[in-house]
């Protein structure tokens, strides 16, 4: 036992001198002395040119710290600017003990205020991507530079920095404004976790998750876990997925992502060909409120909006629409939503949509769907493909029945009852314009609808105010309605509306609304 107790303590105290030798040898240090050998390691496993501008500190603890103020490390000759990166400050925190195997362990990296501007060329390549010289001669340890046979990095941390990215093919610029960024992992090969904050474009973020090992990434063995939650653009999100990547295309499977009151699962794909983006999708989600994605949409809209009466006299607003999204990727997908929760309380179910997006021109298209008791198809197209005016084509066709004609009133919001059976009803409009009031000006087609059941005219009236009322000229499948049409064309010159029929209301022939 005492003899164990005295190779303890021999033990204990040889550990105890051999870090109290490694600690004066570092007080003693002059850390400027080692300018050039870490601008000649750099230069030799990267082939870029490390700039340290500013002087290099030492700050002495049980975890010794390496300050280099100013630094900058070069782009290859093909990039656009002159540095891949700039940094105020640039900190390492080195563990003493691992010093004593020759493993060069960093337990925190940091970058302080950098700027990095990441880009690809035409070719897709990055200026990111470096080839290490000298496998051979680190596998072997003879390296003259560093006696150090091990890296290891524990964190990683920006603060108060901005990331920029260039697409080399279409000139698109993305800015990340970092206002902190946290990665941990204890080595390459355990999951690793990260914090950020900040904003990418005018997308405010505040998220934390957890990933699969950075060596994984790194050797790009797929699929690749990713999890994250937290908060985008003021809603709580989560996302979680496998990711795989090839190539030019990213593939995200077992997708489960939550925004606000919104979730989706299934599987996303993107790629690139020609300069452009290309997007694939099957998705699902349980249930979507029109009304809730108002106040989302028009986050940013309301920050700045005009206040009442601001466009003029005008119903419709005379803000200029933004299709120039439509333009910018292509895409192709379906969508299945088990409930459409409408804004006036009415419910659109086994909503299944068929999307597809091909150089600004949208077609949606839904096969079948069960709304208000009955049933329902329908297609929307989109046509924003001639950037010059702003304008898009809009069209929209939807054939369907309900049982009671008063679901077509309540649909508009229209709180009333009016007696009908069975009710068929078809929309077929189109307008063309860049702005709500461009579009109802120009909108033109037909409106009917048709009734196993006779209802009263007069209590008709409150759907000429919900839908004739957005058309310019509307053909109605009704009858003995002209007192109606009269009254409406008075009101409204710049409108018209006529009726399609002038059976009798009981006709057999005809019993429609």
């Amino acid at each position: 036992m005492r003899s164990t107790a005295k190779v303890l303590l021999v033990a204990v105290g040889a550990l105890f001198l051999a870090v109290m030798a490694i600690t004066i040898v570092l007080w003693t240090l002059d850390p400027n002395r080692f300018r050039e050998p870490i601008r000649s390691y750099v230069h030799d496993k990267t082939g870029r040119d490390l700039q340290l501008r500013g002087p290099l500190e030492l700050k002495i603890s049980l975890e010794p710290r390496l300050v280099l103020n100013d630094v900058a490390l070069s782009n290859p000759e093909w990039a656009k600017g002159t540095a891949l990166m700039t940094a105020k400050r640039v900190e390492a925190q080195l563990a003493l003990l691992p010093l004593l195997h020759r493993s060069f362990e960093v337990g925190h990296f940091a970058l302080i205020e950098p700027h990095i501007a990441l880009e690809t060329n035409a070719k897709g390549v990055g200026n990111w991507e470096i080839a290490v010289p000298g496998a051979s001669q680190a596998e072997t340890g003879k390296s003259g530079s560093t006696p150090m046979t091990a890296i290891a990095v524990s964190d990683f941390s920006i603060t108060d920095g901005v990331v920029t990215y260039l697409d080399g093919k279409s000139g698109k610029t993305t800015a990340v404004t970092v206002e902190s960024l946290l990665v941990h992992a204890r080595n390459p090969s355990l999951p690793l976790s990260a914090k950020f904050r900040g904003r990418i474009d005018d997308l405010a973020m505040d998220v934390e998750g957890d990933f699969g090992p950075l060596e994984a990434l790194q050797q790009r063995r797929w699929p690749y876990p990713v999890a994250l939650h937290g908060e985008v653009a003021g809603q709580t999100t989560s996302v979680s997925a496998k990711v795989s990547a090839k190539d030019e295309a990213v593939e995200l499977d077992d997708l489960d992502a939550a925004f606000g009151v919104y979730r989706f699962t299934g599987k996303l794909a993107t790629s690139s060909s020609g300069g452009r983006t290309h997007l694939r999708f099957a998705l699902s989600a349980p249930s979507l409120s029109l009304a809730a994605a108002a106040p989302i949409a028009g986050a940013k809209a309301d920050s700045n909006a005009k206040p009442a009466g601001a466009s003029g006299s005008h119903v419709f607003s005379d803000d200029p629409l933004k299709f120039g999204a439509l333009r910018s990727v292509d895409a192709k997908g379906e969508l299945d939503v088990g409930v459409l929760l409408l804004p006036h309380g009415q419910k659109i179910e086994g909503l299944h949509l068929q999307a597809s997006l091909d150089h600004g021109r949208l077609s949606l298209n839904v096969p079948t769907a069960k709304a208000m008791g009955g049933s329902l198809t329908g297609a929307i197209g989109i046509d924003a493909s001639n950037p010059t005016d702003g304008a898009a084509q809009i069209s929209v066709r939807v054939d369907g029945s309900v049982p009671q004609v008063g679901s077509l009133l309540a649909l508009a919001g229209v709180a009333r009852e009016v007696h009908g059976g069975n009710t068929r009803f078809t929309i077929n409009v189109a307008g063309r314009g860049n702005s709500a009031r461009h579009l109802a000006s120009s909108a033109n087609g037909n409106v009917s609808a048709t009734s196993a059941r006779p209802a009263s005219a007069s209590r008709l009236h409150p759907i000429l105010n919900s839908t004739v009322s957005r058309r310019r000229s509307i053909r109605f499948a009704t009858c003995r309605m002209q007192p109606i049409f009269n009254a409406w064309s008075s009101a409204f010159p710049f409108m018209t509306a006529s009726p399609t029929s002038t059976r009798p209301l009981h006709s057999k022939r005809n019993k429609s609304v």
